[in-house]
């Protein structure tokens, strides 16, 4: 399952296993994780760039989702 596979949590997991490798060596992810991690850091410029803590962020990220 994905979910586990980018916990931060779990020391076993693809993401805490990339986290500990990066600048020291490369290492294998899986094609989820390739996918699902240049999405993530699109989401997260998004929302720093244009979520200020006003009511309307529901409506911003349900434009982000719909635009995909």
């Amino acid at each position: 399952m994905i979910i586990f596979r980018l916990s931060r949590f779990m020391l076993a997991s693809e993401r805490s296993r990339i986290n500990r490798s990066a600048r020291i060596k490369y290492e294998k992810q899986s094609g989820d994780t390739y996918e699902v991690l240049p999405q993530a850091v699109e989401f997260s410029r998004y929302i720093q760039e244009n979520i200020h803590y006003d009511k309307a962020w529901e409506a911003k990220i349900n434009d982000f989702f719909r635009n995909k």
